[in-house]
C-alpha cells in the first residue's frame, strides 16, 4: 500500500550541486606508508550579504580550500521559491523572479566526499522605482536618474 504526500510549494527549496577538483599538490609522499591518514575538512571562503536590484540577476565565485587538495562538491540551497540558482564549476548564479522583491536566505556547503564545511549568506531584491519623465512640447523637461549598481 503506497501512500503520497503532497509538499506545499511553500516548502519547495531550490537545490543545485558541481563538483569541483581543487587546484594543488597530489597526496603526499608518507615515508610510512601510513594508510591512516587524517582528512580534514574542506574550508568554504565566507560570503557576504548580495544586494540587486529586483529583476537583477547576482553572479559570485565560491572558493574553499582543502588540505589535502581533493576533489570537492559544492552546494547551494535557497530558502526563497522566487529564487532560482545555477552553478557552473564553482560559479553561482542567482536569480529572482522578475516582480519578487525580498530576502533569501542562501546556503552554500562544500564537501570533499566526507568532511564539510557550510555558510549561509543573504541576496536582497530590492524594488527600484524610476520617476517619470516628464515631456512637454515633445522636450524632455525632466530625466529619471540612473539605476543605480549594487
Amino acid at each position: 500500500n503506497q501512500s503520497m504526500s503532497v509538499i506545499p510549494k511553500s516548502l519547495i527549496i531550490v537545490f543545485t550541486s558541481f563538483i569541483l577538483i581543487s587546484c594543488g599538490g597530489g597526496p603526499s609522499d608518507d615515508s610510512n606508508n601510513n594508510s591512516s591518514a587524517t582528512n580534514t575538512a574542506p574550508v568554504l571562503q565566507k560570503v557576504e550579504a548580495l544586494y540587486a536590484a529586483n529583476n537583477t540577476s547576482k553572479t559570485i565565485t565560491l572558493s574553499a580550500t582543502d588540505a589535502e587538495s581533493g576533489v570537492l562538491i559544492f552546494e547551494a540551497m535557497t530558502s526563497e521559491p522566487n529564487v532560482s540558482l545555477a552553478l557552473t564549476g564553482n560559479v553561482l548564479t542567482i536569480s529572482p523572479v522578475a516582480t519578487w522583491v525580498g530576502i533569501s536566505t542562501i546556503t552554500i556547503d562544500v564537501s570533499d566526499g566526507t568532511l564539510s564545511d557550510t555558510d549561509t549568506f543573504t541576496f536582497t531584491s530590492l524594488e527600484i522605482t524610476m520617476p517619470p519623465s516628464v515631456v512637454s512640447n515633445n522636450s524632455i523637461i525632466s530625466t529619471p536618474p540612473p539605476i543605480p549598481s549594487f
